[in-house]
């Protein structure tokens, strides 16, 4: 009788895959999307039961059909999507309408490939699109082959002869697919698929009867979706092998309906069907399947698959019918990541991953908070042991804490509470091992968290509690090593966590408020690595949570909290330890575990996730769940390394799996695309207004330039990384031209807005970076050119000038006219004539006088308040700019003084705003009054006022603010007390370094002032 106790539940069915979900509910218009396209510039295209969705990352723009618009989409029910060598976009409708979308006018036109079919007068829907390099579209419709000739912009149709075996087998198309040879295929309904020669209109048929739903080429082979199975065709020799679903084979097609085909980057080939997502293992012949899980958001969001794609930088996209749209990412998502999906009631437990081991087998032995479970990834077999109190011989306890196989070949399961339990090969029962109070050869403790063989072939144990144990295999008995605080050379504590024996031969033991300590196997005697607060270079922290040797001898101790700890060779006799903490990049500095890959990095799990860490450099680069890390929390020293390189590091919800190695940074530079402009944060549409103007002439995708008026000088400018892996951590980087100095990093931002914007031609650029740090310098950009005012223009300007040209010409002009009309009477009339020109220039002058000081009183009034006549905030700006340039040359400081008049409203509203403005007049008064000349005095906010000076010395702002005071309870002496002005002041003084501004100085005062409030209050 077997005494292991099977669970009877698969764990970790397969492993994992990290698909990031879209739907409704993140903007798709609809979840059923028939067809996906990437277009030239990088957005993705999806089309849907309810309209086209583009989507650049992060969120959708929906097009929809509008009755009273012709250029909209012609239906919403779309079905099919292709993208032609001019870049216009043409989608497929079911009423057999076809729409070609320009990217440039945002704009739709509507074509009829085939006319309507008797005898109901049906209009074939347009099934599948197929765009050619030479500017041809192929229509696939369910009546017939369709091919558009974009030159005449007319249609030839392709049909079926029941007299002519060379036509096309059936008029219903279903795909229309171009292998990478050249072949052009045509799948129909249930008359089998076509090599068609599009030159002669012949076709050689292949599977007839079959309808066909995917056709995708692989190496020669031709491998071809069926509403009958997958088939692999040899088109030479016209052999097919047929896979299909079979229910007493788990590692069978999911279901016989394959509706979408594709093959990836790295040459697996994915199937979709009607019951779940594929991966095809050419070599076994077998399908690992990738299904919706109800509990598990990062799961396939449907099973029904419509259809797929891939994008350029290596996602899979896969549209379903009803649930949306799932992406999977291989690239930007490493990460292998193996769980319990069974949905057991444990099933939480069963993923709490503490101790993993690989046996020679390839079998998994995993250790978790509900048993030991055996997982054999080669062959998918799967075993799982967990205590029974009914049989003896059953694991000792569910909680397992540390799994190794020795030398011998049998493996040993450290428990949490209940010893170590031993399973020899052939055996069908454990051997345990407890603590026996009266038996001082017995396990010194049950509670066990480590377990290691030495070089020697012995077992270790570290236990929480018990110090540390050997076991002597020739006596079946354990030596203690326990802390004695009368032995200076014992364990420092009793207390062990985790334990690494180096290259000399040493062990190193890992405690639990003891620090890290050094043990002689030889001796037995121990040395001793303490924190020490006086001492920088001691180990930081006495709670150490993992310990590791790399292959240049260097001691990585993982701290509960305090970072990650360097011993070098050199420094073990003096205890100086390099700490590498949150201020190094770490994301926490609590280190559960440390692994060393073959190029030197080491891998670190924390409570954040996973990091790479290049001792040579100090180089972190920190892996979250997007990334497909099992969970932002790792356990403690649950890590494992096989004799191949993998890593395997566990967690609350299962373990990680990856090759170092395999793990490369994301190749691929995002395009960039400017998405939207805004004035005063309304978009601007393309092409004329209500008004008949244009400011913008087609797409910002496509570089538009944009011209605005002077006074349309606040913009908006939205823009995206086309790089769907993870978007949240793509960056963003821009310039105005012409107006900034620098590019603004601005992180994950994903927009610019500019205000004030004087008349001037700029040139907008963005720039952007993958999750990985890659950079597209080339980026996107957009001229911007904001008109001057009329004023201002040359045109006005030269009518000026040559106006008052024309003046004088005229004058001298008549002044000649006379004089030969009067020639007798030249002396005479000739100081009459040129007192008129005098009296002219000096008319002319008065008008240029005139308009010098209109314009001037225009430029006043833009930096002046209208009440009070003190500067406004842009007056206080501009003003004080100057201020601070003069100060800043004669090295003085300035200060700065915020006021807010308080209780404005509560004038205005019981005596009127008259009485306010009075008030405020009176403010304005006690300003002029109480402040020298050269100070900036300001209304800058509806009751808020500011003074900026230049300060020759410290008490120069407490005598001004004393002067200030007394003037107002002079102003208030006269009034009743509801009529009386209270402000609150807050005064700092700076001196004026280079990067002073105003900003700076009114938030300093700012501060003060509402210090000034908390304690007036």
């Amino acid at each position: 009788m077997t005494l292991l106790t099977s669970l009877g539940l698969p764990l970790l069915a397969q492993e994992s895959l990290l698909f990031r979900r879209y739907n409704i509910n993140q903007g798709l218009s609809q979840n059923s999307v028939y067809a996906i396209l990437q277009d030239r510039h990088g957005f993705m295209w999806f089309a849907t039961q309810d309209g086209l969705n583009r989507f650049d990352g992060y969120t959708f723009r929906i097009f929809r059909p509008k009755p009273e618009d012709r250029s909209s989409l012609s239906n919403g029910l779309l079905t099919s999507l292709a993208e032609d060598a001019l870049g216009f976009l043409w989608v497929g409708t079911d009423t057999g309408f076809l729409n070609r979308y320009d990217p440039a006018s945002e704009t739709f036109r509507h074509f009829r490939p085939v006319s309507s079919v008797p005898p109901r007068q049906e209009r074939p829907a347009i099934t599948s699109l197929l765009a050619e390099r030479s500017g041809r579209l192929w229509v696939g419709t369910s009546s017939g082959l369709v091919r558009f000739h974009p030159s005449s912009e007319t249609f030839q149709l392709f049909r079926s002869s029941a007299q002519d075996p060379a036509s096309l087998s059936g008029d219903s198309i279903t795909v229309l697919y171009k292998s990478p040879q050249g072949d052009f295929w045509v799948g129909t309904r249930g008359a089998g698929l076509n090599l068609f020669d599009p030159v002669r209109g012949r076709a050689v048929r292949y599977l007839p009867g079959a309808t066909v739903l995917a056709v995708l080429e692989d190496d020669g082979a031709l491998w071809v979706g069926t509403d009958g199975g997958l088939v692999r065709l040899d088109p030479r020799s016209g052999r097919t092998d047929v896979f299909r679903n079979d229910p007493g084979r788990s590692d069978s097609l999911a279901h016989d309906r394959v509706t979408s085909l594709i093959k990836d980057r790295n040459g697996d080939i994915w199937v979709g069907t009607r019951n779940g997502f594929d991966r095809l293992d050419r070599e076994a012949s077998r399908f690992i399947h990738y299904r919706n899980d109800a509990f598990d958001e990062t799961s396939l969001c449907d099973d029904d698959v419509l259809t797929l794609a891939q994008d350029r930088s290596g996602g899979l996209w896969v549209g379903t019918q009803g649930g949306g749209l799932s992406l999977l990412d291989r690239v930007s998502v490493p990460f292998g990541h193996l769980r319990d999906k069974s949905g057991a009631p444990n099933r939480r437990s069963r993923n709490q991953i503490w101790a993993i081991m690989e046996d020679e087998t390839g079998t998994l032995w995993i250790g978790t908070a509900a048993g030991l479970h055996l997982h054999n990834r080669r062959t998918g077999s799967r075993q799982n042991y967990v205590h029974d109190p009914r049989n003896p011989g059953s694991l000792s306890q569910d909680i397992v804490r540390s799994v190794i196989m020795d030398r011998r070949g049998s493996v040993w399961v450290a428990t949490e509470s209940a010893g170590i339990d031993r399973l020899d090969p052939g055996a069908g029962s454990f051997v345990h091992f407890r603590h026996d109070p009266r038996d001082p050869g017995s396990l010194s403790s049950n509670e066990v968290r480590c377990l290691l063989e030495d070089r020697d072939g012995s077992i270790w144990a570290a236990t929480m509690g018990g110090g540390l144990n050997r076991f002597d295999r020739a006596t079946g008995r354990f030596v203690r090593f326990r802390h004695n605080p009368a032995d200076a050379s014992s364990l420092s504590t009793d207390r062990t966590y985790s334990l690494c024996q180096d290259r000399e031969g040493f062990l190193w033991v890992a405690t639990w408020g003891g620090g890290l300590n050094r043990l002689d196997p030889a001796t037995g005697g121990v040395r001793h690595y303490r924190h020490a607060t006086t001492d920088p270079d001691s180990i930081s922290d006495n709670s150490i949570l993992s310990v590791t040797e790399d292959r240049a001898g260097n001691i990585w101790a993982g701290t509960r909290g305090a970072g990650l700890c360097k011993l070098e060779p050199q420094d073990r006799e003096g205890g100086r330890f390099r700490t590498y903490s949150e201020e190094d990049g770490l994301p926490n500095s609590q280190i559960y575990a440390a692994l060393e890959d073959e190029d030197g990095f080491l891998w670190l799990t924390h409570n954040r996730g996973l990091s790479r860490f290049d001792p040579a450099t100090g180089k972190i680069k920190n892996f979250g769940t997007l990334s497909g890390v099992q969970s932002p929390e790792f356990n403690g020293n649950a890590k494992f390394q096989s004799a191949r390189g993998e890593m395997f590091f566990g967690g609350i919800n299962g373990l990680n799996a990856f090759f170092p190695g395999k793990v490369k940074d994301n190749p691929y530079p995002p395009p960039v695309a400017i998405t939207e402009l805004q004035v005063f944060n309304r978009t601007v549409d393309i092409g004329p207004d209500a008004n008949g103007r244009v400011v913008l002439e087609r797409s910002t995708v496509l570089g538009s330039a944009v011209r605005l008026s002077h006074g349309e000088n606040m913009i908006t400018l939205k823009f995206a990384a086309l790089h769907y892996a993870v978007p949240e951590e793509n960056q963003y980087a821009y310039i105005l031209e012409g107006f900034d100095k620098d590019w603004n990093f601005v992180g994950a931002v994903r927009q610019a807005t500019y205000t004030n914007l004087p008349p001037g031609e700029y040139v907008f650029r963005v720039r952007a970076s993958n999750s990985d740090g890659l950079w597209n310098e080339q980026g996107a950009s957009l001229s911007v050119v904001i008109a001057p005012p009329f004023w201002r223009r040359l045109w006005f300007q030269t009518l000026a000038v040559l106006s008052a040209l024309a003046a004088v010409a005229g004058a001298v002009g008549r002044r000649f006219w006379l004089q030969a009309q009067n020639r007798r009477r030249l002396e005479s009339m000739v100081e009459e004539r040129t007192a008129e020109l005098v009296n002219a220039n000096s008319r002319l002058q008065e008008e240029v006088a005139e308009r010098q000081r209109l314009m001037g009183e225009l430029q006043c009034l833009s930096v002046t308040d209208e009440l009070t006549g003190l500067c406004n905030r842009r007056g206080f700006q501009t003003f004080g700019g100057e201020l601070l340039k003069m100060g800043r040359r004669i090295n003085a400081g300035a200060f700065t003084l915020y006021i807010d008049f308080d209780r404005l409203k509560n004038i205005n509203d019981k005596f009127g705003h008259l009485e306010g403005d009075k008030a405020l007049l009176d403010v304005a008064s006690i300003l002029r009054r109480t402040f020298r000349e050269t100070d900036i005095l300001g209304r800058i906010g509806g009751d808020e006022f500011a003074v900026l000076g230049v300060l020759e010395h410290g008490s120069l702002v407490e005598v001004l603010t004393d002067r200030l005071q007394h003037l107002l309870e002079e102003v208030n002496a006269g009034r009743e007390a509801s009529r009386r002005i209270s402000l609150s002041i807050g005064a700092v003084s700076l001196p004026i370094g280079p990067t002073l501004g105003i900003e700076d100085l009114l938030l300093a005062a700012d501060r003060k002032m509402y210090e000034q409030k908390r304690l007036k209050n």
